[in-house]
């Protein structure tokens, strides 16, 4: 920004006011370099920027702290369950295991091969 303004110093040097008509009244800024008025603006320019990037860092705070406050009441629930609520039913595993022994179940048996070819599978059946 400093070489741009070195570089046309003539026009920031110069000296322009700045009115506002309204038909009613007219306001009138005293005679400003146009040096101020850049510099001014470009600092309210930065002025906006932090403060939108301030104001969503807020958001971004405030929805981490309500999700934590949620996560903390979950925990805490979890925490005061009694254990047999939180364990899984074994005896239901066992009982899938005995129904599954007593039924006959199919099994793929391979042959080793004697003369090179690949093992056809053949079907055997358990007792």
């Amino acid at each position: 920004m400093a070489l741009i303004i070195y570089q046309n110093r003539e026009f920031y040097l110069s000296e322009q006011t700045l009115t506002l008509n309204l038909y009613v009244a007219e306001f009138g800024l005293p005679p400003l370099a146009n040096v101020t008025k850049a510099l001014f603006f470009f600092l309210g320019g930065i002025v906006l920027a932090c403060v939108s990037l301030y104001h969503e860092r807020f958001q971004l705070h405030r929805e981490i702290k309500n999700l934590n406050t949620a996560f903390q009441s979950c925990a805490q629930q979890v925490t005061s369950m009694k254990p047999e609520e939180c364990s899984p039913r074994k005896n239901k595993i066992f009982n899938l295991m005995g129904k599954l022994k007593g039924k006959k179940v199919q099994t793929v048996k391979e042959l080793p091969a004697t003369d090179g070819a690949e093992a056809l599978p053949v079907e055997v059946q358990s007792s």
